[in-house]
């Protein structure tokens, strides 16, 4: 439907700025005022009327394939008709169907409105005998039914089904919890590898295809992970159609953080805006420098004037609480200020928390009862004016005092009641979802780490190695400063970086000190004698590299190993070496130069392969070959392969090899304060970087003074039961409890397992679907040469059957999922009945809801009466019926009416709620409920041709006047009207509304089928 301004006449079809749908002007009153109506159904054919300004109005233009309504000639009633574009003198053509059609006045034709607050109403056409093809009807019935199935299985949140991703209870948590909710700013502060970006893509989707084409999303990422989010958002979720630039719409950006800054971006005005890796802006919150300021301070304006906001971060809060803190701001200004009454209150409450997640904890069912007496005692005391808790406390007393059992189902039950309240109204922060790894529903999707295996090379007795080389170098610097001028506090660490990084690297330092000159005959020794050794460590480390790769390989046949190295040199060195020595497929890792495939058995990362490379699989071996003082570094590399795994089978835990020479030195005692004190090879310390950040950097300055003892009295620190990891992680649990989402994991991995169930026969709906849009509208299939899906295409061929839908206004309409690289009219894009197997094959994906080709289709059907009524009278064969008998069949749907500022939140609510149906029941004339035998009768398929049992005549517009003698025209409305309203209070009393939750009962088809025999229709 477009619009053209022009002068007007009566009968016009009209839209205008200031209302919605499209009118029919009525009458001109003057040359400036016009009286206009809407049509909304056949008994409804002029509704609303008002008078307009005819300088608002802009006259209507029709589409082929439009549905529209005109009154019969012949017969006086009212029938649909398909445009089939103007003829000559302001006439116009209507198919009525195939191979027969009607030409018109423009004032005859009138255009059906559902736009303005009222559903369509099947049952004004049955009513005013102006029901649809008995063709039509079952596969829309069909049709409906299969959508509104899918839409409860998902609770509304189409993305669910629609996107090509494997999803998880607790990304299904995070997600509901943030569609669910009419104010959606939240910080997303899963640990890393828990799938951030997947809980964030499904809400861009999801926002995309709510909002079409008002929605603007903006996505900040640091510069490195641009190409990695934009290859997700295109290959998960289909979003390329609206991410390119020369598109069709352009309502994706991805910006970098340096580039947040930018005017126009604030200008462009979001609806949603997403930043990954947020703690790193946040971070500038508090900086002097003006540029950095100014990024933080633009993240927080975008952030209040956005409608839906997701900051990302896996970072832990512990000991990171000012930049928790800037996050949080950006969310709630009022709630969060960065003044220092803002940060003392924040503060306050993480320590109070902090004390209730130990409480919390402890509130099990198998904790002994005396330690549950002193929970409650304790929670007494720090809500004592808490009404709400005290009642439930109080409700948990007598279970647990000193001559209770300690078990049974209520007490039981009452603890893990009052657990749950304090978990719902005293969580730190209630914009803040965070899942860990730790938890134990998701322990099973990673694969784990296996621990360190050390792989040394021998030393003769009269050899020295680099290690022993560079403490005994430090040590004559400490002792006499002025014989060495290329080591000293300031550059030791450099020198502990060449050494970790490999020996050619230190060799390569060495040499560049000699070039600018010794201090003394002492320190061009230590040089000489570090350039020597390092080159015969260097051929030892990489021989060994090579014998334990072997053997490594002898024993996992289908492995992959991935060396990471600190510099590009050393990556380089090492894929020419083993590219010419060993027998693996051998890749380096060049992420500006080429995309990385799958085809290879060693992969060799510089320190760019750390971050954003997905290597998880079924057998991994990370080899560090290069050490590092960064103990995150390494947490990082081994979050490479520790990630979200729940997809894939045969999983083993991943190894980690270091190559060390056997004598002990510098490079050996770090590697036990990684392994031994920080046990970081087994369990990962992510929640700990902060704190242990402090510890380590404290360690290496000291280090220039003390040496390697002070390593190891780090390493004693740091370990044991009383350690200081030990205590950290007990400190981080409690903390971190209250910000868990347990209850609704628990509840999401419930609704998980009936979204799983609902694929049973979800490709049986898919077809029932495609049925409809094949077979009722003409859509041409067109199965794809490798048969691994499908495309719809506008059928236009002059010798087939034209697909009946206006094809402008559904491409309009229908933002994603067309392909117009052959022309136009467009296809769509690869679908797929098995959401399994679309889920294999690149661009191809599921046919469900939330597909914008099959909700588009929706759309269209919400305007568009076709196949809502039919009527046939069913003529039997071997039974004799003096007088008709009439039976009515309704197909309702029933479904919670919630209200809010945003509808589709609403219905989301309301669908958590109260699933959506949809029930076909049949009644008599008299609104009772039909006799299953006749029912079976009944629901016989419609045959014109007839059977032995019965034969069918379809009751349309040049029959029904032929019946009027023993179905009288108004006697038949006011029947149909009648018994509609009896079956929706059959509904209603089967579904009740209460105030908390109204329920609405729509009907969205219905037909009659009248029973008659010859002997009906004798005349006397």
């Amino acid at each position: 439907m477009t619009t053209k301004s022009t002068t007007f006449s009566e009968g016009d079809l009209v839209t205008s700025s200031l209302f919605s749908g499209v009118a029919k002007i009525l009458r001109l009153h003057s040359a400036d005022k016009a009286e206009i109506a809407w049509f909304f159904s056949p008994l409804e054919s002029e509704v609303n009327n008002q008078v307009a300004d005819i300088g608002t109005l802009v006259l209507a233009k029709l589409y082929e394939e439009s549905t529209v309504f005109f009154r019969s000639a012949e017969s006086g009633l009212w029938c649909r008709g398909r445009y089939g574009g103007p003829r000559p003198e302001n006439k116009h053509l209507l198919i009525v169907r195939s191979g027969q059609g009607v030409v018109v006045d423009m004032t005859e034709i009138f255009y059906p409105n559902y736009g303005q607050g009222l559903a369509m109403n099947p049952a004004h056409f049955l009513a005013a005998r102006s029901n649809d093809a008995p063709f039509f009807y079952p596969l829309r019935e069909r049709f409906v039914s299969a959508w509104i199935k899918q839409r409860a299985a998902c609770r509304s949140m189409s993305s669910l089904i629609s996107s090509r991703v494997a999803i998880e209870p607790h990304q299904i948590a995070v997600v509901r919890r943030i569609l669910q909710d009419q104010n959606p700013k939240y910080l997303l502060a899963d640990e890393v590898g828990l799938g951030k970006t997947i809980e964030a893509g499904l809400v861009i989707r999801e926002h995309v295809l709510e909002l079409n084409r008002d929605a603007r999303v903006l996505v900040v990422v640091p510069k490195a992970l641009e190409e990695q989010w934009c290859q997700e958002l295109v290959g998960r979720f289909a979003l390329e159609e609206v991410m390119k630039e020369g598109g069709r719409t352009r309502q994706i950006r991805l910006c970098s953080h340096e580039e947040i800054a930018d005017p126009t971006l604030q200008a462009w005005k979001p609806t949603l805006v997403v930043v990954d890796e947020a703690h790193q802006l946040a971070s500038h919150a508090w900086s002097e420098e003006q540029t950095l300021k100014r990024r933080y301070t633009s993240m927080a304006t975008l952030c209040h004037e956005t409608g839906v906001v997701l900051l990302l971060s896996g970072t832990p809060m512990h000991g990171n609480e000012r930049n928790f803190l800037a996050m949080l701001h950006c969310l709630n200004e009022q709630a969060w200020t960065l003044d220092t009454a803002g940060y003392e209150h924040f503060m306050q409450r993480v320590a109070e928390r902090e004390r209730l997640g130990g409480v919390y904890s402890a509130l099990q069912p198998e904790t002994p009862n005396i330690m549950i007496e002193e929970c409650l005692e304790e929670l007494s005391d720090l809500f004592p004016d808490d009404e709400a808790l005290y009642a439930l406390i109080e409700t948990v007393r007598p279970l647990v005092d000193f001559i209770a059992d300690e078990e049974g189902e209520e007490r039981s039950e009452k603890i893990l009641a009052l657990r749950q309240w304090i978990g719902e109204h005293y969580r730190l922060f209630h914009r803040l979802l965070r899942n860990r790894r730790e938890d134990p529903s998701l322990a099973c999707l990673f694969p784990g780490l296996a621990g360190l295996t050390i792989a040394h090379w021998s030393v003769k007795p009269e050899d020295v190695t680099l290690d022993e080389l560079l403490e005994d170098w430090r040590a004559s610097a400490r002792l006499s400063p002025e014989k060495h001028r290329h080591i000293t506090a300031d550059n030791l660490n450099a020198w502990v970086d060449a050494l970790f990084t490999s020996p050619l690297t230190y060799s390569r330092r060495a040499r560049l000190a000699l070039e600018q000159g010794s201090a003394s005959e002492y320190e061009q020794n230590y040089l000489e004698q570090g350039i020597a050794i390092a080159k015969q460590e260097q051929r030892q480390k990489d021989e060994q590299l090579m014998t334990t790769l072997t053997s490594w390989f002898a024993s996992h046949k289908e492995g992959k190993a991935v060396i990471f190295c600190n510099e590009e040199a050393e990556s380089v060195h090492l894929f020419t070496k083993l590219g010419l020595q060993s027998p693996w497929k051998v890749s380096r890792h060049e992420p500006d130069k080429f995309a990385l495939n799958s085809n290879w058995q060693v992969l060799i990362c510089d320190k760019r392969g750390e971050d954003g490379l997905n290597l998880h699989g079924k057998e991994r071996l990370a080899v560090h070959y290069s050490l590092s003082r960064d103990f995150n570094r390494f947490e990082q590399r081994m979050g490479r392969f520790n990630r979200y795994s729940g997809n894939l089978r045969g999983l083993k835990e991943v190894e980690s090899l270091v190559l060390l020479p056997e004598r002990q030195g510098l490079s050996s005692e770090w590697v036990t304060l990684l392994d031994k004190g920080i046990n970081l090879f087994q369990k990962s310390v992510a929640s700990l970087q902060f704190v242990l950040d402090e510890q380590i950097n404290q360690m290496w300055r000291r280090y220039h003074l003390k040496g390697i003892p002070e390593i190891s009295a780090t390493t004693d620190a740091l370990g044991g039961e009383n350690g200081f990891i030990a205590i950290e992680r007990k400190r981080v649990l409690e903390q971190e409890n209250l910000l868990s989402m347990e209850q609704e994991v628990i509840a999401s991995k419930a609704f998980s397992e009936a979204l799983m169930e609902s694929e049973d026969d979800a490709e049986q709906r898919a077809l029932d679907m495609l049925q409809w849009i094949t077979k009722a509208l003409n859509f041409n299939q067109q199965i794809e040469e490798n048969r691994t899906g499908f495309r719809l295409r506008f059928e236009r061929d002059e010798y087939k059957p034209r697909t009946l839908v206006d094809v402008q206004t559904f491409i309009d309409n229908c933002l994603l999922g067309l392909d117009f690289s052959e022309g136009y009219p467009p296809s769509t894009a690869i679908m797929c009945l098995s959401r399994s197997q679309s889920s294999l094959a690149n661009n191809t994906y599921p046919f469900r809801y939330g597909q914008p080709f099959v909700d588009t289709v929706w759309q269209l059907m919400q305007s568009d009466p076709r196949g809502t009524s039919m009527a046939i009278l069913r003529m039997m064969k071997m039974l004799k019926l003096p007088s008709p008998q009439f039976y009515f069949h309704f197909q309702y749907l029933s479904s919670a009416m919630l209200t809010g500022d945003n509808k589709l939140v609403a219905q989301r609510q309301g669908d958590e709620s109260f699933s959506p149906r949809i029930e076909s029941f049949w009644l008599d004339a008299n609104g009772h409920d039909v006799d299953p035998r006749v029912v079976t009768l009944l629901e016989k398929p419609y045959d014109k041709k007839g059977t032995a049992l019965y034969e069918d005549m379809n009751l349309r517009e040049d029959v029904w006047p032929q019946m009027t003698r023993w179905f009288e025209p108004e006697a038949w409305k006011n029947t149909v009207l009648a018994l509609t309203e009896k079956a929706k209070q059959r509904q209603q009393l089967r579904y009740p509304s209460s105030d908390e939750l109204p329920v609405d009962h729509r009907l969205m088809a219905i037909k009659a089928i009248i029973l008659c025999s010859p002997e009906t229709f004798q005349v006397e």
